[in-house]
């Protein structure tokens, strides 16, 4: 399985449009995906090159095919911090996909940015997520209210 991350392009959005309307994809995911058009997924991704607090990443297969998105937000330049989040069409699901792009995107975050820690915050009621980042290393350090909070180590 070869993937790897690039940046986001014009190109993706159909294919990011194709998640963003899978309620079984969005139903824990912060905000509201409803009203996204494809104009919209465009507009985010020309965006996404100017943020400097946070990066997006395409996970792309071995074809160049979009398959998800892996993005560091919230970057903190003084506590070298940033959280994680990632997102898959559904076909990637089980895929592997997600595993190696988090293994890349741990490189780019502790090797290429100098990040310290790296924080994923879940809605208790995704156990798949959970499941899986606890499977790939991910610690629990925080369990209050509708959100868990995991850290992801630097085992580089």
């Amino acid at each position: 399985m070869g993937i790897r991350l690039r940046h986001l392009k014009k190109e993706d959005a159909q294919y990011m449009l194709e998640w963003m309307k899978d309620a079984d994809i969005t139903q824990y995911l912060d905000g509201s995906f409803e009203d996204i058009s494809l104009d919209g997924c465009e507009k985010f991704i020309l965006s996404s090159a100017f943020r400097i607090s946070r990066q997006d990443f395409a996970i792309a297969d071995e074809m160049d095919i979009y398959q998800g998105t892996v993005s560091l937000k919230n970057i903190d330049d003084e506590d070298m911090t940033a959280e994680l989040s990632i997102v898959l069409r559904s076909c990637a699901i089980g895929s592997g996909y997600a595993i190696e792009a988090i293994r890349q995107l741990k490189r780019i975050a502790f090797s290429g940015i100098g990040l310290k820690k790296i924080f994923i915050n879940v809605d208790r009621r995704n156990m798949r997520a959970i499941r899986f980042y606890e499977k790939i290393g991910a610690e629990r350090i925080k369990d209050e209210g509708d959100i868990i909070c995991l850290l992801i180590k630097n085992d580089l």
